[in-house]
């Protein structure tokens, strides 16, 4: 199985982006002792092989949350943590059905079934609220936002004063599915963040590229205030079969971006507002 399907690019001298064929950003934290890889992507090639061409230090995995295009590289890791409200969702979303569904529709289409890893089935260590990792060159905390999942996690680079965001917070944030919690609810967790963001000046985040505007999480929380009053723009938004999704602010579908220039941006359920 080869490792054809990923790219790299350097954010800091220990940290390197990893991007699989879907377009899906993984981060591996490289330190004194050990190096952490933070999500896995889809599966599509053998990212267990690729990363070990970047470091010949043990490695150990942050599963951010349970979704597919993050979970779903993790089987030969053997050191796996995820948070544990994700445990049940990560079962349906790292079946070899679900990853093939999600590569081929998310521009792998031309990746060959024999060429996306199987399922994991050394199962996983709890990722923690507060947890310490200590590589020490950096320190990485986990902070909870829940809101795309239950479990959906944020990582605190300490000393660097990054913070990934992931699929937490970002220009197109998405808060619709089973798993996702009401837009009333994450708004309450996205204030919580904020009360952090003296301790980061930039924003990673997992989709589109890795860099983001500190100020998304403004962006997002001030949307989500437009979605809860209904004066929001609640334009259609169609995504594989799902239906009833609407995106807050239109967006010029070239660019992904605002039309009217803000920052951030919500995919949510009619049904999951308040």
């Amino acid at each position: 199985m080869g490792i054809e399907f990923f790219e790299k690019e350097k954010i800091t001298d220990n940290i390197i982006a990893i991007k699989d064929i879907t377009g899906v950003f993984m981060y591996l934290v490289i330190g004194n002792e050990k190096a952490i890889l933070i999500d896995t992507g889809t599966g599509a090639g053998n990212l267990f092989e690729y990363v070990k061409g970047l470091t010949d230090l043990p490695i150990e995995v942050i599963l951010t949350h349970g979704h597919c295009d993050h979970a779903g590289g993790a089987k030969y890791f053997e050191k796996v943590y995820l948070p544990e409200e994700d445990f049940e969702l990560v079962k349906i979303h790292s079946s070899m059905e679900r990853k093939i569904e999600y590569i081929h529709f998310s521009g792998g289409e031309n990746v060959p079934d024999n060429e996306i890893v199987g399922e994991r089935n050394d199962g996983y260590l709890k990722l923690k609220d507060g947890q310490i990792f200590d590589l020490g060159n950096e320190q990485l905390e986990m902070i909870k936002l829940p809101g795309h999942t239950k479990g959906m996690t944020c990582v605190l680079f300490k000393k660097a004063r990054i913070i990934l965001m992931g699929d937490g917070c970002n220009p197109a944030t998405f808060v619709w599915d089973d798993e996702s919690l009401t837009v009333k609810a994450f708004l309450d967790n996205l204030y919580n963040l904020k009360k952090r963001e003296a301790d980061y000046d930039t924003v990673l985040v997992s989709h589109g590229n890795p860099i983001c505007d500190k100020q998304i999480l403004d962006g997002v929380i001030d949307v989500c205030k437009e979605v809860l009053a209904k004066n929001d723009d609640a334009i259609p938004y169609h995504f594989m079969d799902y239906e009833g999704l609407k995106m807050a602010k239109e967006i010029n579908p070239k660019t992904f971006q605002r039309v009217d220039g803000g920052i951030g941006n919500i995919v949510y359920n009619v049904k999951k507002i308040s």
